[in-house]
């Protein structure tokens, strides 16, 4: 029987079995006692309690299909626990094919700092039991053991999720109070879970992941994503959008894996979830609501190391990033929109050009992903004093092309220093990565480059509703073409950032007609595909002033 969304026909792909993973043990429901110090093996982290390991739990649906879980639980029976659960298709303890061995390094976070039992992008058992709590890792429907077809998201995956939930609050070792933990798809699943309003779901701790599978991951300003992609950097539009007056926003310094496992992260969302879960005064309401990273960026890109003499590199001395800066709200109020013109000199300035003019770039050229394709316009500013660009970046350009009556377009900001070079930040301190700087792969991952933003032209109609300010949403229902040789207005957002200057050092704005982020991984270097055709041209000047709108804000 066909699936359906409305009248469209949902189109079905059987999954691999998942016998074909060498991880799956084929294992059925049975419970076992793993004792304080157990290892999975020599190089794992000890369980820092005796905790009851049920495999295999089995869970049933409004529809009657079964999905299984696997939960882990502190051993002493004096005192019921919260439920935390971590849901994904990935695999439910240590299985599947993404792992931290997929990133070199494994994001700074040794296989000495985990059990093994954790759960991709979930919080490790090993440590959460210690702390008084259970770990659910469910398998959603259609994956591994679970039965069913597999959703993307939607909510059906919600609908899904409350059922586990008030499943989970009936066992005789919950203290009938269930919260959600994790990234990417952990984090995407909670907002759609937590809009079912299970009664027993008391907070949700999305550290990085959509709230807009659409806008944000699918077809990211109109342009269809084609290749394998990971949510690119920290999206916190799930924080404005979220109509609950207890939330908090932590916009974290490093990678998110990274992140999810370091002592102080978990010491914090403790006590969070005691507060909440468990009902514990803890004075955390006092929290900050708004807390912020801010980088200096810390690494010069690898041409400029090509041609210039270790010597005279030594100013580039790792700069740390401004950590936890507090706000009062998000957006953050007081923040000064200065806009700045594109000029045809290759500088952004103050005061638009009077005379107009145009550049242009070829669109449909192979591109690598490795910071240093061709075809790439690029727009200049210096900053005089010490200025920090916190929120979202606007690009308002207005284009046309002569060959096509459709074209993507692709904007980044990036951070130049006093000499003019192009900088990058590496996103894992090398005293936890074990690698130097420069021996870092160049991977989306691992590097941070600067915000960006993308627009396919047939989608500029702007949806003002959903809108805020520096980021316009699109409304997607209809495509407008363009005639060839026609100026449009393309109104773009940038992704949120959060990046200090120094007076001498500068802004540079690119834009081209692909990706200038790095590639996920090394194999997709050079994979990604475009739909554009020939050259575009950037007007400037006269009755069409393209800018850039950048959010300055004191600190």
């Amino acid at each position: 029987m066909p699936f359906k969304v409305g009248s469209v026909a949902v189109i079905q792909s059987p999954l691999p079995p998942p016998e074909q993973d060498d991880k799956y043990d084929n294992a059925h429901y049975s419970v076992t006692v793993l004792k304080k110090g157990h290892r999975k093996n020599q190089e794992s982290a000890p369980f820092q309690a005796d905790t009851i390991f049920e495999k295999d739990v089995q869970f049933t649906l409004r529809d009657g299909v079964h999905i299984r879980a696997d939960i882990f639980r502190p051993a002493n029976d004096a005192e019921k626990v919260p439920a935390l659960v971590a849901w994904s298709p990935y695999g439910k303890t240590g299985r599947g094919f993404f792992c931290l061995d997929l990133v070199p390094g494994r994001v700074g976070v040794p296989k000495s700092r985990l059990s093994g039992y954790e759960k991709f992008e979930a919080p490790d058992p090993a440590e959460w039991t210690s702390r008084g709590y259970a770990i659910v890792n469910v398998d959603v429907r259609g994956s591994w053991d679970s039965e069913g077809d597999m959703v993307w998201w939607g909510r059906a995956e919600g609908k899904d999720g409350y059922d586990v939930v008030e499943e989970l609050a009936r066992l005789p070792w919950c203290n009938e109070a269930v919260a959600f933990v994790g990234n990417s798809w952990l984090g995407i699943a909670q907002w759609l879970i937590a809009a079912e309003r299970p009664p027993h779901l008391k907070c949700i701790a999305p550290f990085e992941g959509a709230s807009d599978i659409y806008r944000e991951i699918i077809c990211r300003g109109g342009v269809p994503c084609k290749a394998f992609v990971r949510f690119l950097a920290l999206q916190n539009l799930g924080y404005s959008e979220t109509p609950v007056k207890d939330k908090w926003l932590r916009v974290h310094a490093t990678q998110e894996w990274h992140d999810l496992y370091q002592q102080e992260t978990n010491d914090e969302l403790q006590q969070f979830l005691d507060r909440y879960t468990k009902g514990k005064d803890n004075s955390w309401e006092l929290t900050p609501r708004v807390r912020v990273s801010i980088l200096r960026y810390n690494k010069v890109m690898d041409i400029y190391r090509l041609l210039l003499l270790p010597s005279l590199l030594t100013d580039i001395a790792l700069k740390e990033p401004i950590v936890n800066h507090v706000f009062p709200a998000w957006p953050i109020p007081a923040t000064k929109n200065e806009q700045l013109y594109l000029c045809p000199n290759q500088v952004l300035s103050r005061v638009p050009p009077s005379a107009e003019s145009q550049v242009s770039y070829k669109s449909d050229v192979l591109f690598m992903q490795m910071d240093s394709d061709s075809e790439e316009l690029r727009f200049e500013y210096t900053f005089r004093d010490a200025v920090y660009l916190v929120g979202n970046a606007q690009a308002t350009l207005y284009m046309s092309c002569l060959d096509h009556d459709d074209f993507d377009v692709c904007v980044q900001l990036r951070k130049i220093d006093r000499d003019g070079r192009v900088l990058q930040n590496v996103n894992i301190p090398s005293k936890d990565s074990g690698i130097e700087d420069d021996d870092v792969e160049r991977i989306n991952s691992l590097v941070y480059l600067g915000p960006s933003g993308y627009l396919r032209a047939s989608h500029r109609a702007v949806d003002s509703e959903a809108s805020i300010p520096n980021f316009p949403e699109h409304d997607y229902t209809e495509k407008q073409k363009v005639k060839p040789g026609t100026i449009v207005r393309l109104d773009i957002g940038l992704w949120q950032t959060g990046m200090a200057f120094e007076g001498g050092e500068g802004l540079m704005l690119k834009v081209s007609g692909h990706s200038m982020t790095l590639a996920e991984f090394p194999a997709l270097r050079g994979n990604e595909s475009v739909e554009n055709v020939g050259t575009h041209r950037v007007h400037l000047g006269g009755s069409n002033p393209s800018y850039l709108t950048i959010p300055l804000v004191t600190i």
